[in-house]
């Protein structure tokens, strides 16, 4: 079972060597390369691994739960209402950057397998406040000859931002697109340039920089292959 905790920081809680490199980055000097959190390269070498020890149906569920192959629903709590635009904001960061974006706006009455909350603080053990968390499991079932996987993830958001303001919809939006970002695998990113990067108020970063979509893209396409090599032809052409 995998429960990652990732959490969104704002840069006006950074020390000084953070700052320094976020000002570097702004004006083109610095650059950080987008990359994948230990959650996301730790599932392909288990799933490989247990393959590798006769385990066929675990390995596909393992790869198929960090592909989301049968797309992720979200939605707000039930207690939250009124913010439909900075979901929408959120859901078309991705849309509009992956060819196979698994997001997938929720209308049902059952839990969907990510939750929005909205809170007024969030709690870490680091010296920073937080804009947004996600804590996430992704949970197996498998036997000889079938398998599956289940995500349950919910995603917090400290709605006020500096001076106790309270955050835009398109504030919301690049939060909640930053947190799936972390489901989708990326980890936090020093370039204020990118989604993964630091939240800084009143400046939009709508969707993923272009080493982000990169590196989403690239694990996408092995978690793809990886399934591709486990699934013999009777199974794939028996599910179309």
């Amino acid at each position: 079972m995998f429960v990652p905790k990732l959490s969104y920081k704002s840069l006006k809680d950074m020390r000084l060597p953070t700052l320094l490199v976020f000002l570097l980055a702004t004006i083109g000097v610095a650059r950080a390369t987008a990359s994948l959190t230990d959650d996301a390269t730790d599932a392909l070498r288990e799933a490989r691994l247990t393959n590798a020890q006769g385990d066929r149906e675990k390995a596909l569920a393992i790869f198929e739960s960090r592909l989301l192959s049968k797309g992720a629903t979200i939605a707000f709590d039930r207690s939250v209402t009124g913010h439909g635009k900075a979901l929408g904001y959120a859901i078309d960061a991705w849309e509009s950057s992956l060819d196979d974006s698994p997001f997938i706006v929720s209308n049902s009455t059952k839990r969907p397998d990510i939750v929005i909350k909205l809170v007024d603080e969030l709690k870490t053990d680091e010296p920073v406040e937080i804009q947004g968390r996600v804590d996430a499991s992704r949970k197996f079932f498998w036997n000889h000859s079938t398998h599956g996987y289940k995500l349950e993830a919910t995603i917090s958001i400290c709605r006020r931002t500096e001076g106790d303001r309270l955050l835009t919809e398109r504030e919301m939006g690049e939060v909640i697109a930053h947190e799936l970002g972390h489901i989708l695998g990326l980890d936090d990113n020093e370039d204020p340039k990118g989604l993964m990067g630091p939240f800084v108020p009143g400046v939009l970063r709508p969707w993923p920089s272009d080493e982000e979509i990169e590196t989403v893209v690239r694990y996408r396409k092995e978690l793809r292959d990886s399934i591709e090599k486990l699934t013999p032809p009777y199974t794939k052409s028996s599910s179309t």
